[in-house]
């Protein structure tokens, strides 16, 4: 779940704000918007959920490298920096029907 996983930096915080850099994904009316990101290597996405349930931001494929938030409750945000180039498909969890994906590339 959060926290260093192999250099990979992924952090979850209870307030919304973020830097004008990050890119940012909203999880709303159960859907993440947008939902097919393209980001370079280094760069860190941060999502916010602003539904009144909790979702999560779960990799398809568990891998170091791919994001796994904890469950998030409304207005928290999870961050992740992507330090390798692929295409990260992730969903929620409670709600599998809800799906992303980041492209990561150099």
């Amino acid at each position: 779940m959060g926290g260093s996983k192999s250099g990979d930096k992924a952090t979850t915080t209870s307030t919304a704000s973020r830097t004008a850099s990050d890119n940012a994904v909203s999880i709303k009316s159960y859907m993440f918007g947008p939902n097919d990101l393209k980001v370079k290597v280094g760069t860190k996405v941060t999502w916010t959920n602003e539904d009144a349930v909790v979702h999560t931001v779960t990799a398809d494929t568990k891998l170091d490298s791919a994001p796994d938030s904890p469950d998030m409750a409304k207005n928290a945000t999870y961050s992740f920096t992507f330090t390798k180039a692929g295409t990260y498909a992730y969903h929620c969890a409670p709600h599998p029907y809800m799906k992303g994906t980041i492209t990561v590339t150099e």
